[in-house]
């Protein structure tokens, strides 16, 4: 059983649709064996069972992810959370949690710096995730770029013109630097 809760971390992703944060948190959670609470799929369930938009399914999957997260860190395990997390309340929402267990709170912003390819990217991806009907169009991620806050705490921004492997290497090490 592992003891010492200075080397929990909750791992928070942020950044657009289509820059890459499902993958490089699915290699982060792996390399430290922590689950990955991520919002679409978690609002795919409730679409699925006739929760809607109207009804607030956006937020209340991050308010999923939130609980979620909570029932790691109250077990003294690490967690991932992905998602957008483009506003300053949600990314409050996280430092709150990772106060409440006295664990590190790790920003990982992923962006693209390349106009072009990260439309590729958008018009291009098929995650398949069963019930989910709202995959973001460029000119959805073209509105929340809009509606995005930045972020002035310490984080690392990744950039999608990289390579996968080599943004997923660089957050492993910055998450395990904290460990």
């Amino acid at each position: 059983m592992r003891t010492n809760r200075s080397r929990v971390v909750l791992v928070v992703m942020m950044g657009l649709p289509g820059t890459g944060k499902s993958a490089v948190a699915e290699g982060v959670a792996r390399a430290i064996g922590a689950p990955v609470f991520s919002v679409d799929p978690l609002e795919a369930a409730l679409l699925r069972t006739g929760i809607t938009r109207l009804q607030r399914s956006d937020y209340a999957a991050y308010d999923l992810a939130a609980t979620l997260a909570r029932s790691q860190l109250r077990l003294g395990q690490s967690a991932v959370v992905d998602a957008v997390n483009s506003i300053e309340l949600v990314r409050a929402w996280w430092r709150d949690l990772a106060a409440e267990f006295g664990v590190a709170r790790l920003l990982i912003e992923c962006v693209c710096s390349d106009p072009d390819l990260h439309r590729r990217r958008v018009e291009g991806r098929n995650r398949n995730i069963d019930g989910f009907i709202y995959e973001p169009t460029w000119a959805g991620v073209e509105a929340r770029r809009a509606e995005y806050e930045p972020c002035a705490e310490e984080r690392l921004v990744l950039d999608a013109v990289k390579p996968l492997d080599e943004n997923v290497r660089e957050a492993v090490e910055y998450v395990l630097s904290y460990r």
